[in-house]
């Protein structure tokens, strides 16, 4: 703990900090298949932020966004990707692995470093370029807040990416099928840009409309997400993914009606979706609007495994009135939460709750675990999470985070020095 210390101010006492993208990866695996056989494929995930300096769990909006993205992580594993096939970003992967060692509520397995604006442009530019080849089928996921000029801000919110950026990033990465989810409030901005042959191009919502998320339903992380990953593990292409996703959130009576799911998969630059119906696309041949995307799907090369839930994300809420244990499956299958209580006692097991659903109790626990439906069982949380913690530590990870984009040089030291 002294050498991370130690380390920490010295890169924050000559200002000088983060460099690109570490521990780049190699990959033979399978996702996308269209009536052929798949090569080695990859897959891309960035969580960024929103634009606020605001830090409160659990209604924070970046607790949701790293929600949505350990779904897609899991069904990625799910559909027979390993670690070395998946480039994975996020804003919480500085502030579990270095400032909070006691703090335990972020899973950081399968991360690979902070969604900072150098490490996204290199996950294109350098670690997808080298390794895709015209075999290859891509799939990249992006999500956070957006703004009303369809921007993705990354961690450091230091430069916006723009869907230009990411195109121009994506110049001389070979690939046979590039498919890109984009769930960001106005990201249907990012498909004039990104629109080409032999790519498909999900969004959330179109250039004049937000999209949502929600702790208060089953559908913790967002809407798109959750609805779309639940379709494509079912079995569904991702035009009937999309299509089943387009009228579930339509129908959603905790999601206003302005979002608006988009497709482009034809490279005309124009995105298909209405919010006043639920939209349905009957492409008869090549070249047709959903066409791609109809014989395209997240499937598995072998048989999914069944793996313990995370362990829980306890955290305190209502200045102590009641107490919010929080859990993921890898196989999205429904979890059960056991509680030992002060005085060493038990609770009989809670549930069945979804998996990222939230359990609440009212009685202090002193420890928490969860199983899923199968019984594997995942290992006991004993920290618990204070929000007044968690913010006293934001402004320090905001400062790293603008570090991120600016110094590169010396973070290769920090990188040594503290094993991140």
């Amino acid at each position: 703990m002294i050498k991370k210390l130690f380390a920490l101010l010295f890169c924050i006492f000559f200002l000088i900090g983060f460099p690109s993208v570490s521990g780049v990866k190699n990959n033979t695996t399978t996702i996308y298949q269209s009536n052929e056989e798949s090569a080695e494929n990859y897959a891309i995930i960035i969580i960024g932020t929103h634009y606020y300096d605001v830090f409160e769990l659990p209604y924070d909006l970046n607790y949701n966004f790293y929600i949505a993205g350990r779904i897609v992580y899991h069904a990625l594993l799910n559909a027979g990707f390993d670690d070395d096939h998946i480039q994975y970003l996020d804003k919480f992967q500085t502030l579990d692995r270095y400032l909070t060692d006691n703090l335990n509520y972020i899973d950081h397995r399968g991360m690979d470093g902070i969604s900072s604006y150098n490490n996204i442009k290199n996950s294109f530019s350098d670690w997808l370029k080298s390794r895709s080849t015209e075999n290859s089928n891509v799939f990249i996921f992006l999500i956070d807040h957006g703004d009303s000029e369809g921007n993705f801000y990354p961690a450091s919110k230091t430069k916006a990416v723009s869907g230009n950026d990411i195109d121009q990033w994506l110049e001389g990465v070979e690939y046979n099928t590039l498919s890109i989810i984009c769930e960001f409030c106005y990201s249907g901005a990012f498909i004039e840009h990104l629109s080409k042959e032999k790519r498909i191009i999900l969004t959330a919502t179109d250039c004049h409309s937000p999209s949502y998320s929600s702790w208060m339903v089953d559908t913790q992380g967002t809407y798109f997400i959750y609805y779309l990953l639940k379709e494509l593990r079912d079995g569904k292409s991702l035009l009937n993914a999309w299509e089943v996703t387009d009228g579930a959130i339509l129908d959603e009576k905790f999601c206003p009606n302005d979002q608006n799911p988009q497709i482009d998969d034809n490279g005309d630059g124009i995105g298909y979706g209405s919010n006043s119906s639920a939209d349905h696309l009957n492409p008869g041949q090549e070249g047709d609007e959903g066409w791609l995307a109809s014989q395209t799907y997240l499937i598995g090369s072998e048989p999914g495994n069944n793996y313990a839930p995370s362990k829980p994300n306890l955290i305190k809420i209502c200045d102590g009135e009641y107490y919010r244990a929080i859990s993921l499956d890898p196989e999205e299958d429904d979890i059960y939460y056991l509680f030992e209580w002060k005085d060493g006692t038990y609770s009989e097991w809670f549930g069945p709750y979804d998996s990222g659903r939230f359990c609440l109790v009212e009685e202090k626990p002193k420890a928490v675990k969860a199983k899923d439906a199968h019984g594997a069982e995942g290992e006991w949380t004993t920290v618990l999470i204070n929000n007044d913690y968690a913010y006293k530590y934001s402004k320090l990870q905001s400062l790293i985070e603008k570090l991120s984009d600016n110094f590169p040089i010396i973070y290769k030291i920090f990188q040594r020095l503290t094993n991140f």
